[in-house]
């Protein structure tokens, strides 16, 4: 996690509504990891980022359905940082009964679950189950896709054979009852989709559920072909398969028995969902785009950047940055971005396949997969950064002055030309209210004292004053903050709080907020922990407003081999907190390290 290196607790006394878009995607709630506390799925289809944290978690999320309904569900696994390995149960109203589960049907990653076509028997709200297959073990993160179809599939129409006849059009309800008749049967099927579409495709090969097939899926566009094909799982099979467009045209699905060797052959339901992404909170989306024209890549090994200028001082909502270059072997290059404060992040390393020459694609942390998903396919989706890598360590930073993108060649041989680049910034101001009506209880920038905060545990190092030890070397406002260790790495096997100060928030009403400024640098949350909780004196009525889930923030590039220390910016967060509206409060902020590797740590 990252604790404040400089907090700032800021209580409005007024309302101050947010500008928000509706879309049908969610962020898991915890605790759900039980029926009772189950989060509900808004609507079908529906898209769920969530997490198995800590070991042994579960996650649960119910949905209302009908007799009769058929419901498509996966999981999309291949961004954890931990493990991919889910397990997914569709559960009975009674919230414990398992009524059809899978393990690894799935294909983004290995071993995700996919379950499509399960008949619900009577209508009421049913449950599913997320948890990982080891119990000892996290999926840190994942995505839950959700489809419930009411009546009947549209019958496939012959011939829709790529070879004879003519793809046949996605009915409206996304929904195809179709068959294969022998080894050699391809079926495809056509859908207009719009740039940033995210689309859930999901083929059940066993509707009747008396025995499957062991089919493929595939998605095509422009020439290119990418499979879904988990070559088969126990229980029913099924495939599916996620991907965020990045042009607005037709594309065309193809569902077909495996072919090398030839396969057994059968009916199926398809099953096509186009999920909407959330949009920028505020509506204030800008690009920003280097000037010049092409320029040349020379051979490596080879270091290169290129610089946008932003102006203002917008803070960092959700960053996007699209790349267009041409390289004739794309798998020897490592990119990265730098923020105006050096805070640099990878993008990714090393991905593409040999026949690769052209890369033009939008990096988005809220697309459907990896970039190294597809390695293949570089320049055909918007893809999330590699899956050790995300863009959310930029959110809440000051997004003004110069952003640079580095590109490392790390082999010799082999050029290129880089096309262009340009930078979404997705700007999410601070809450404010009508008037400057805002009442602060409690401000601290750590510049003249050290807030009234007390710090306690094993192996304690939370240290107030100037931290000097890379890449923290600054504090958010001025040169003082709290940090572990300001001149060092945090020490092995330690477990450390801050703690703030009293607050009284007596007499004070709704919307009360929290804000609270930090920068980190952590090793993966398999190993080490942080987190920021607010809670009554003594540790009751605790609510937990961030923690660390991330992968070691550390990266290898180039040639020869140099690290890059990664870090999160210094980063204005907040939290609406009215629901301690009349109550004291404290804030805490903790650390626990193993015994493994040890990084600079929060502040």
């Amino acid at each position: 996690m990252s604790p404040p290196i400089q907090i700032g607790i800021a209580f409005v006394a007024a309302i101050c509504p947010s500008c928000l878009a509706l879309s049908n995607t969610q962020v898991e709630v915890e605790p759900n990891n039980t029926a009772a506390t189950a989060n509900a799925l808004a609507g079908s289809p529906v898209k769920v980022s969530a997490n198995v944290y800590g070991t042994g978690d579960v996650d649960y999320f119910s949905f209302g359905a009908n007799a009769g309904d058929r419901v498509y569900a996966a999981t999309m696994t291949a961004f954890s940082t931990a493990s991919a390995d889910s397990f997914l149960e569709v559960l009975h109203p009674n919230g414990a009964t398992p009524l059809e589960s899978d393990a690894d049907n799935g294909s983004f990653g290995q071993l995700s679950s996919s379950i499509a076509g399960f008949l619900i028997p009577t209508s009421g709200t049913y449950f599913i189950r997320v948890s990982h297959f080891n119990g000892t073990q996290q999926l840190r993160g994942y995505d839950l896709y959700l489809r419930v179809h009411a009546g009947a599939p549209v019958a496939e129409v012959e011939p829709n054979d790529p070879f004879v006849g003519v793809p046949m059009p996605i009915p409206s309800n996304g929904w195809i009852a179709g068959a294969t008749s022998s080894s050699g049967d391809w079926d495809m099927y056509s859908m207009p989709l719009n740039a940033g579409d995210t689309i859930f495709a999901s083929v059940d090969l066993d509707p009747e559920r008396n025995g499957d097939w062991n089919g493929l899926l595939a998605i095509h566009f422009n020439g290119l072909n990418v499979l879904a094909n988990d070559s088969g799982g126990a229980g029913p099979d099924s495939e599916a398969f996620f991907v965020t467009v990045k042009d607005t045209g037709t594309y065309f699905f193809r569902v077909t028995p495996q072919t090398s060797p030839p396969a057994p052959f059968g009916t199926y339901n398809f099953s096509v969902s186009v999920v909407s992404q959330a949009p920028c909170t505020t509506g204030i989306a800008t690009t920003y785009t280097g000037a010049g024209s092409p320029q040349q890549m020379p051979t490596g090994p080879v270091t290169m950047s290129w610089q946008i200028t932003v102006p203002g001082h917008p803070r960092v909502g959700r960053l996007r940055p699209t790349i267009d270059l041409m390289h004739f072997l794309a798998l020897d290059l490592d990119v990265s971005l730098v923020s105006p404060a050096g805070q640099e992040v990878a993008l990714f390393t090393d991905i593409g396949g040999n026949a690769i020459s052209h890369v033009l694609t939008t990096l988005d942390d809220q697309a459907a997969i990896p970039c190294s998903s597809i390695p293949d396919a570089p320049g055909w989706a918007h893809y999330q950064p590699e899956q050790d890598y995300r863009l959310e360590w930029f959110k809440g930073v000051d997004a003004g002055g110069t952003w640079t993108l580095v590109i490392r060649d790390d082999a010799p041989s082999n050029g290129g030309t880089f096309n262009s680049w340009s930078l979404e910034i997705c700007e999410d101001p601070l809450e404010t209210c009508p008037n400057n009506s805002e009442e602060f209880v409690y401000v601290s920038d750590f510049e003249a004292d050290d807030g009234g905060f007390t710090h306690s545990g094993a192996i304690d190092e939370w240290e107030w004053g100037t931290p000097s030890f890379a890449p923290i070397t600054s504090a958010n406002s001025g040169s003082k903050c709290w940090k572990t260790d300001l001149d060092g790495t945090y020490d092995a096997s330690s477990s450390q709080d801050l703690l703030s100060p009293v607050i009284d928030l007596a007499g004070l009403a709704a919307p009360i907020y929290l804000r609270w400024a930090q920068k980190y640098q952590m090793e993966g949350a398999n190993s080490d922990h942080a987190f920021l909780d607010v809670e009554n004196p003594g540790g009751s009525n605790v609510r937990r407003l961030w923690e660390w889930l991330g992968a070691t923030m550390t990266a290898s590039v180039g040639n020869p081999p140099a690290t890059i220390n990664e870090s999160a910016g210094w980063a204005m967060m907040e939290a609406d907190i009215s629901e301690y509206a009349g109550q004291m409060i404290q804030v805490r902020v903790h650390f626990d390290s193993d015994a493994g590797g040890q990084l600079a740590g929060p502040c």
